[in-house]
């Protein structure tokens, strides 16, 4: 006698509602598919000197990096002046302190100092200030 076999229990197929297919899209008008006309500069009139202010920009940078140091190097000297008389945390205090206060004074300096000529720029007029017509 054979013993009968358990069968599991069958699962139903998932049944998806039926969608219809999507409309295709419409058509890409000819004005779009044409490719874009830029201006370009003549090959004759020199091209500006910094169209993109990128000096500017590393002048920027340059000041906050400078400042930023500043006040890593006074907090390092703080920290080591702790270390080597275990005064914690007046050493360092005073370290962020004196780097706060040079990286201002120098930050101050940097940008009242007059600006260095850029290359390719003509040199301005000599400015008088009597008028137009002092000698």
């Amino acid at each position: 006698m054979t013993a009968p076999q358990d069968k599991p229990p069958s699962t139903p197929e998932p049944r998806w509602p039926e969608v219809p297919d999507p409309a295709p899209p419409p058509p890409i008008p000819d004005h779009l598919l044409q490719p874009v006309k830029r201006p370009s500069i003549a090959p004759d009139r020199p091209r500006p000197v910094d169209p993109s202010g990128l000096g500017d920009l590393m002048r920027g940078i340059g000041l906050a990096l400078d400042a930023l140091f500043m006040v890593a190097a006074g907090a390092v000297l703080g920290w080591l002046v702790d270390y080597w008389l275990h005064s914690s945390p007046w050493g360092l205090i005073l370290g962020l302190t004196v780097g706060f206060v040079l990286s201002t004074v120098r930050l101050i300096q940097r940008l009242n100092a007059p600006e260095p000529p850029r290359p390719g720029a003509r040199p301005a007029p000599p400015r008088s200030d009597q008028g137009p017509g002092a000698p």
